[in-house]
């Protein structure tokens, strides 16, 4: 595999050429910020129709630039539906050429180095976005034909049944509370399932995988079928230095990190439940109590990754540590 060289340190020479490539690879000019097709970013697509119960929908792309200390970037905007919320994320272009698609070519590269399934884990805390980034990797995989194609599962079908979290307590603070009132919560989810589950995709396995259904309240159990070459399974506490959850990450061929600042996080959070149609005091009493916990757990207890990100507060990603070549 070449050697990835970020654009920045490229000749003008090889800049162009990047540039007249990108034209071809993206369907928009970054000198005219025109589209050239409003079929790719306005369109349906139909590989996510079937997943919309479970949280994946249609989406959409828009490009735009926008002004960063005098500066003009080309901006990728990307329109999903998660979870039945309408989502608009940002991506810069940069972040594409410079992270996005050197990790993809290099899990593709290690696929078929080690001629097997790999498993990669991506661990954020809540509101970081982790669902929305693989939807838009996924789709990356699919307009660029030399990578290999991804299958992106999740972590969330193993929160434990409704039921059961009705009828058992927690101590919180020197307080007994119903486990539903913290639902999202490390102990709310099935650790011994959600183990084993992970041994049979990291050993190869076709296997069933759980999906949680928000209608429901509750998992569907082999809602999907794991059978992807690169599979990457995302979640908060994937990487979480506490006992049991801290051996889940042996199971990975390669680790990723997702941080951003817990202002930023209880700020998305509160937005995306208000978006659901809960009332904003409401809101935000309900995120204080039930999400920011565990936030700042996975703020302070993540383990250390193969490549640990940041979100900045316009939402755009950084490298913080790790590598991006072929050495995993």
């Amino acid at each position: 595999m070449a050697k990835f060289i970020p654009k920045g340190k490229l000749s003008k020479k090889a800049q162009k050429k990047l540039n007249r490539q990108r034209r071809v690879t993206w369907e928009f000019s970054p000198v005219t910020k025109t589209v050239e097709s409003k079929k790719l970013y306005n369109r349906k697509k139909n590989s996510f129709d079937r997943y919309d119960d479970y949280g994946i929908g249609v989406f959409q792309f828009s490009v735009h630039r926008v002004n960063e200390q005098g500066s003009a970037a080309n901006m990728i905007d990307y329109h999903v539906t998660i979870n039945g919320i309408p989502v608009t994320a940002s991506y810069s272009e940069q972040a594409v050429e410079e992270i996005f698609l050197p990790l993809l070519t290099m899990l593709t590269e290690m696929q078929k180095r080690k001629g097997r399934r790999i498993l990669v884990m991506l661990a954020a805390p809540p509101g970081a976005g982790k669902s929305t980034l693989l939807s838009f990797l996924e789709h990356l995989t699919k307009e660029h034909g030399d990578l290999g194609s991804i299958q992106t599962i999740g972590m969330d079908g193993f929160h434990r049944r409704q039921e059961y979290l009705v009828s058992h307590t927690v101590q919180r603070d020197g307080e007994e509370i119903s486990m539903v009132k913290i639902k999202g919560a490390p102990v709310t989810f099935d650790l011994e399932h959600l183990t084993e589950s992970v041994k049979k995709v990291a050993a190869g396995e076709n296997c069933g995988w759980p999906v949680y259904n928000r209608l429901l309240h509750n998992p569907t159990e082999n809602a999907l079928k794991v059978s992807g070459d690169i599979v990457i399974l995302e979640g908060n506490y994937l990487l979480l230095n506490e006992p049991g959850w801290s051996e889940l990450k042996n199971y990975a061929d390669y680790t990723i990190s997702v941080s951003a600042e817990e202002d930023c996080l209880r700020e998305r959070l509160i937005d995306r439940r208000i978006k659901t149609g809960v009332d904003p005091e409401a809101s935000t009493q309900f995120v204080d109590f039930s999400d920011m916990p565990n936030v700042r757990l996975c703020l302070k207890k993540t383990a250390a990754a193969d490549l640990e990100l940041r979100i900045d507060a316009a939402g755009d990603y950084h490298i913080v540590s790790g590598g991006l070549d072929e050495s995993y």
